[in-house]
């Protein structure tokens, strides 16, 4: 997955303005497991990280606190394939909804 706004790949992270919105490239037939708190969402050995969240496009993340989070984000295929890990530190105001696409 790459996480952009704007256009912009967020690859080195950045300031993201309220309201701002993130685009998440999947490919087909893969679901998206994410993270706020820094860790992966592949655990060693390929297991699912419990502290994981199934990626909803509907509902976007929504981010709770202000400040520092990093978002961690892998696609898994159907046959338990994951793919690399997309990590971007990004600074973020309250109650802010990330909508990954």
């Amino acid at each position: 997955p790459t996480l952009t706004t704007g256009g912009r790949e967020l690859t080195d992270g950045g300031r993201v303005p309220k309201g701002a919105q993130l685009a998440l490239s999947v490919p087909d037939g893969t679901t998206v497991y994410y993270t706020l708190d820094g860790t992966d969402p592949r655990r060693r050995g390929g297991e699912l990280n419990p502290a994981a969240v199934p990626y909803d496009a509907g509902r976007g993340i929504a981010v709770r606190k202000a400040g520092a989070i990093v978002v961690n984000a892998r696609a898994r295929d159907g046959k338990g394939v994951w793919s690399a890990l997309e990590s971007v530190s990004l600074t973020v105001n309250a109650g802010m909804v990330i909508m990954l696409r």
